[in-house]
């Protein structure tokens, strides 16, 4: 239990900083949100991600912020619940690939997430599979999620992407798993060329 209206489920994924845990109301039955658990070391990333949460509330290509706090260190926020991502679903996929119809389609519901980002005033620099994430809604339509905004910046920021990613440019970061194999073999030299990357 956090906060006495919070119960905590299982753990659904873990990263260098953290957990995710499935999360309800303490009045709900079902476990519909989240609550993400992260170190102290993720303190700037937790005060952006939550900004960035606030700012985006009531749109649909976001998770919705239910609670944000401190305890005993770790920084916490419990949102909405999204779907399965992209990563996830192509690995479940017999040829671990989209057909172009989905690509396509995948393709405009993100197109169209980032759009309604760059509108609020933030690029989120750490766009992949992994944080894009699908799901149904009521109506049986395809809908698009994107989270994590750990690493996001406000459009005229002058902060540099850190912390398990590789320093780039002022407005792109760069996972490690998805660095592109002349970005592998740039980062043995600790020198790695950002400009083919858009600002996203």
């Amino acid at each position: 239990m956090l906060r006495g209206k919070w119960v905590v489920g299982p753990n659904i994924g873990s990263g260098l900083y953290g957990k995710v845990f499935e999360a309800k109301a303490i009045d709900e039955k079902v476990y519909d949100k989240i609550v993400k658990v992260q170190t102290p070391q993720t303190n700037e990333k937790y005060e952006t991600e939550v900004e960035v949460l606030k700012r985006c509330s009531g749109k649909t290509s976001f998770p919705q912020i239910y609670d944000n706090f401190r305890l005993d260190n770790l920084n916490c926020i419990v949102m909405s619940r999204e779907g399965e991502s992209i990563e996830n679903i192509i690995r479940r996929s017999k040829n671990l690939k989209f057909s172009i119809e989905n690509c396509v389609r995948v393709a405009h519901l993100t197109l169209n997430a980032l759009h309604e980002l760059h509108r609020f005033g933030f690029v989120h620099r750490d766009v992949h599979g992994g944080n894009l994430l699908l799901k149904r809604n009521n109506r049986g339509d395809l809908s698009l999620g994107i989270i994590d905004f750990g690493n996001a910046s406000r459009i005229d920021s002058k902060k540099k992407c850190h912390m398990n990613s590789w320093n780039t440019s002022f407005r792109v970061m760069k996972t490690m798993s998805y660095l592109t194999t002349d970005d592998h073999i740039s980062a043995m030299s600790s020198t790695i060329d950002s400009n083919f990357f858009p600002n996203f």
